[in-house]
């Protein structure tokens, strides 16, 4: 006797819902037919004869296509002549020119965040639309999106791990060293900076970074943690990306089983990820992060002789 379990399920992302678009007539059309009947140039006119929809809101083409990242400042505190000044009169003391090598690094990793971080922000993309030489429908352009929030999470850490390190190097915690790599790897965390700070009873740069003296700000430390679980845990991902209709499962094992072997019962439950929303938590965040992060950078350096 032969014994089979068959299933069947119909599985999707859900982002491939959110973005419904209508024609003149009313009629909904997807991504995929846009692109077919543009011939593959489309132009901010052509898709001002659509209706979109987003995620329940209805939406004019120019109301998609706002987006609050495109009024995120530009770090510029390496490239501006007082600093490429400091540069060049400054490249003999060793200190100095570990925190200027620093410095740059700084403003390319914010400026990288910010240039992710409008990426990410932007729903619908021209650009993006005209080289899809494939024809994909919403929810592969939405990947696109959250692959340009996740990098713009990893750069925003990166940048305030930079900023720290300034701050390590100019208290001279990094001790005699000539050796730049050798200075850096002095550094371990921001909570081990914050303690030294406090030893030596530096409330200035105490109060411009921790919340309590012990840890980061809260306005920084989402960011750090969601870094940590893209990163280290691998548990974190976007909600649009969470699949519906997905086939579950569950196993009971025997109470003579669970005895014997020390097992539990599990099922897709145990396996679930931790997700995040891009549009209504994680772009608002990230844009409070650039403004929070650049104020704190230009008052930390402010406050540097170098």
């Amino acid at each position: 006797m032969e014994n089979k379990l068959v299933g069947k399920s119909i599985s999707e992302r859900k982002c491939r819902n959110y973005l419904q678009i209508k024609n003149s007539e009313n009629k909904t059309v997807s991504v995929n037919d846009i692109l077919l009947q543009s011939k593959g140039s489309i132009s901010h006119e052509f898709l001002k004869r659509y209706t979109y929809i987003y995620r329940g809101d209805e939406l004019s083409y120019e109301q998609l296509s706002q987006n609050k990242a495109f009024e995120l400042k530009i770090a510029e505190m390496y490239h501006n002549p007082e600093m490429l000044k400091k540069e060049i009169l400054k490249c003999f003391e060793v200190k100095s020119g570990f925190i200027i090598r620093l410095i740059e690094s700084l403003e390319r990793y914010i400026n990288k965040a910010r240039f992710e971080t409008i990426n990410a922000s932007n729903k619908f993309n021209v650009d993006y639309l005209n080289s899809d030489i494939n024809y994909h429908d919403y929810d592969f352009y939405y990947q696109q999106r959250c692959y340009n929030a996740e990098n713009a999470i990893y750069s925003y850490y990166a940048a305030f791990e930079i900023l720290m390190q300034i701050i390590w190097i100019y208290k001279g915690f990094h001790g005699d060293t000539y050796n730049f790599k050798k200075a850096l790897k002095s550094y371990s965390t921001p909570q081990i900076l914050i303690k030294k700070l406090n030893d030596c009873a530096d409330k200035e740069f105490v109060n411009l970074v921790s919340k309590d003296t012990k840890d980061i700000k809260p306005e920084y430390s989402k960011v750090r943690i969601w870094c940590n679980k893209f990163k280290h845990r691998g548990i974190l991902e976007f909600d649009g990306n969470d699949i519906s209709n997905k086939p579950t499962f569950n196993i009971i094992f025997t109470e003579e089983h669970k005895e014997q072997q020390g097992v539990k019962d599990f099922g897709s439950k145990n396996m679930q990820y931790e997700y995040i929303d891009l549009d209504n938590d994680v772009m608002p965040e990230l844009i409070s992060y650039h403004n929070n992060f650049l104020d704190l950078c230009n008052k930390t350096l402010a406050g540097l002789e170098i």
